[in-house]
């Protein structure tokens, strides 16, 4: 009799064990028509996957950065600076190759320097634009070299594509730089190193676009790192010059930034410099952030103080090569009184600066 139980005990183990094999191969064969389960399941305890190492990505110093290769013209000579052993200065068109200290370039002497590529197959373009044009880069370069006095100067392949049709004009925009907004009326791309402008108006106004744009283009070669609003002040600064054939040096002011200016309240120049690319790009703010960058290099502009100021920032952003530039830190340790002299100058020219006028340097 414990036998038959014992037997009949083992049977209904037996059994359930058989229906939860079952229960589990139903169980499978319903997950692999899922597609839930594979054919050869991982055994989780012995085939985790292995944990994947990153590696630390370099930061970059400056992701704005421009810089674009300068041409060969073969037309320039460098002039260069240094102290001999006994101290003595000494100046060469030949690089001393022993035996001097603080070698320096004093001044690169271009006869031809720039070239320029002109596409206006899609334009309409008033007579003498390209000459005028021309004539307006010229000057540019001439105010580097002989009013700003920056020590690296180099010449560069300027490209300038002119669109009448507004909608060509957009459509290309969109193609190559479609970063910028609809409101553009001319753009710069470093990449393919090209100023693009919408040739609508009269050559004044044409002119004065190509002349902004082709600034952000000398830029991209000699100062490529140069932070936003320094870039875009030099380039509205430019767009106004006075063409002359002579020796003069004028400057338009541009009477919609006063105005502009004049209605709102300025911002501190610490918080100013600190926005990032996207930042001075702000729908929102870019009117105005304009305006105090075109007000800050007419006011470097205006004096011979401010304009060694403006050489020794563009000198400086020329060395670092796109590496980050601390404005505030910069003009702390350069201009007597630091920031906050620099501030208050700036803030007394912009109240004193009246509309219709131009700006003379003299005695260059």
């Amino acid at each position: 009799m414990k036998i038959f139980i014992r037997v009949i005990i083992g049977l209904i183990v037996l059994s359930g064990v058989f229906t939860l094999l079952a229960s589990k191969e139903r169980q499978s064969l319903i997950l692999r028509k899922l597609g839930l389960l594979t054919e050869q399941p991982v055994d989780i305890q012995t085939e985790m996957p292995q944990r994947r190492i990153l590696k630390p990505v370099k930061k970059l110093a400056n992701t704005s950065c421009a810089k674009v290769a300068s041409v060969t013209l073969n037309n320039q000579r460098i002039v260069y600076e240094w102290l001999d052993l006994n101290g003595q200065k000494q100046i060469s068109d030949r690089r001393p190759k022993r035996d001097y200290a603080q070698l320096r370039i004093q001044k690169m002497l271009i006869n031809k320097p720039f070239l320029l590529s002109v596409d206006s197959v899609k334009a309409q373009l008033p007579a003498y634009t390209k000459d005028h044009v021309s004539a307006g880069i010229k000057k540019i370069y001439k105010t580097l070299i002989n009013a700003i006095k920056v020590r690296q100067v180099r010449p560069a392949h300027i490209k300038m594509r002119f669109i009448s049709n507004q909608n060509q004009f957009h459509v290309y925009r969109i193609k190559v730089a479609p970063d910028t907004g609809n409101k553009t009326t001319g753009f710069y791309s470093s990449r393919i190193n090209e100023s693009v402008i919408w040739a609508t108006g009269d050559r004044s106004h044409i002119t004065r676009i190509a002349l902004h744009e082709a600034t952000h283009a000398m830029i991209a070669v000699m100062f490529g790192g140069a932070p936003t609003w320094l870039n875009e002040g030099l380039a509205s600064f430019f767009e106004k010059t006075v063409i002359t054939g002579n020796d003069v040096y004028s400057y338009e002011l541009i009477d919609e930034h006063l105005s502009r200016l004049g209605r709102s309240k300025l911002p501190s120049l610490a918080s100013h410099f600190i926005q990032t690319h996207q930042q001075w790009h702000d729908e929102s703010k870019s009117d105005m952030n304009y305006a105090i960058d075109w007000s800050l290099v007419f006011y470097m502009m205006s004096s011979d103080n401010g304009r060694n100021l403006l050489r020794l920032m563009l000198d400086s952003v020329a060395e670092i090569n796109c590496q980050d530039f601390d404005a505030v830190q910069f003009i702390n340790q350069h201009h007597e009184g630091g920031l906050r002299r620099f501030e208050i100058g700036w803030r007394q020219w912009v109240e004193s600066a009246r509309k219709n006028t131009t700006m003379t340097i003299h005695g260059l």
